[in-house]
Parts: C-alpha cells; structure tokens; sequence
C-alpha cells in the first residue's frame, strides 16, 4: 500500500492528507509515500512517519488529489473522513527542522500555477505589501519560488525549500495568500493571517486554530490588529 503525492496538487495538498498518513504509521508504522513533484518531497526527507518509495509498491491508498470537490469542510477533514469514516483526530505535520534566529515575521504571495485567471485568484498587490511593510514592528521576510521573487517586494529566501521551511519555523508570525506555504506555517502552528481573494472556502483553509482568516474587503483592519497583538 502507498500514497501518492500527485502531480499538480503540490505541498499544501499534500499537507492536508497527511493526518492520515500520521495514523497508518500509528496502525502499521512508517508509510510508503510516492513523490511526483520534487520540492514537496524535500519538505519530507527527515520524516520519522514515510518511508519514500521511487515507484509504486501494492496498491494506492489515497493522493493529495483527494479534495473536497464540495466544498462543505476542509481539504483535511474530508480526506481523513473519505479514508477512516470518522473525524479526524490527527494534525497535518511536515519536517520538524532548525528555525531561523532572531524576531522577525514572514511574507509570503506564493502561487503554484503561472495562469492569469489563478494569478488573480491569489496574488496580493505591491500597494497592499508596502502597508506590511509601514505596520510591521519587526523585519519582514520574503519567501516562495524563484518564480514568487518577482510577486514579493520583500528580501529573503527563493527557490531553497528547506531554508524556507527553517524561516517559517522560526517566524514571529506569518502572513499570507492562501498558498503551499500557508499550509506549511498552519502544520508548524504559527501565529498566521490569511489574505483571501477568490480561493473557495472552507476547502482550502488549514485546520491551524491560531491562523486569522481575512476576505479581501477586511485585509486593512485585520493586518492591523493582526500585527498590533504580535507586537
């Protein structure tokens, strides 16, 4: 038996099945995961629950392609319930590594696919960034692919997945679109505000109890109390 991570539904997909891989090991110990999609497998190389495999071995248990169609729940919840028939108990997880030193806060306008019509769906404008900028307290780090580089006016890390994760585990807090790296800071338990434009909900919002979610017409106020209580 293995899961898959399916080419296309990336690390936040990915991220949201993985309270179900966390209870297989549980039943049955280490589980066999199949990467399609390189980056998302460094994100797993460390962890203690998957045993990587290079080709299918037995029969396919479950993808990250298992999405709530729906609409109705989270990603999460759904996948764990279409496997165990039963709520889920267990949080996503991804690799624990070394955070970041110092007191600083992430950015991140993360977008895996380069098609306008999804471009428009996610992305936070520079307008928008420069009021992070003038409200932020502390540093402000920028993170993301080498392709996010050009959507983010903050310095930081591109294109190295693993630095990446060690700065949003050190991160004071966390803010933004509702990306792969959402889900990674939502697996990390992070102090987190979410900027929604026209991403459905509640299938793509993590299932992290200290993440904020704001619509687009609440960005300005929630920033700023957001980052008036990180202070």
């Amino acid at each position: 038996m293995y899961i898959e991570q399916v080419n296309g539904f990336g690390l936040g997909n990915f991220i949201n099945i993985t309270p179900i891989i966390r209870r297989l090991y549980e039943e049955q110990g280490r589980v066999n995961v199949l990467f399609r999609q390189e980056y998302v497998k460094q994100c797993y190389i460390e962890s203690p629950y998957i045993n990587i495999i290079e080709s299918p071995i037995g029969e396919k248990l479950a993808g990250s392609d298992l999405i709530n169609r729906g609409n109705h729940m989270s990603d999460s919840d759904f996948a764990y319930q279409h496997i165990f028939k039963e709520h889920r108990i267990h949080d996503p997880f991804i690799d624990e590594v070394e955070p970041m030193s110092g007191e600083y806060g992430v950015f991140i306008n993360g977008s895996g696919s380069e098609e306008q019509s999804y471009l428009n769906r996610k992305l936070i404008s520079f307008e928008f960034q420069d009021m992070v900028k003038y409200h932020s307290p502390v540093d402000v780090i920028g993170l993301g692919s080498l392709k996010d580089r050009d959507r983010n006016i903050f310095d930081g890390s591109y294109g190295d997945i693993r630095e990446c994760l060690r700065y949003i585990k050190g991160a004071k807090w966390v803010i933004s679109n509702a990306t792969g790296f959402y889900h990674v800071a939502g697996a990390y338990k992070k102090d987190q505000l979410c900027l929604w434009k026209d991403c459905l909900r509640p299938r793509n919002e993590n299932v992290n109890q200290k993440c904020i979610n704001a619509n687009q017409t609440e960005w300005t106020k929630k920033l700023i109390d957001f980052l008036q209580v990180m202070e």
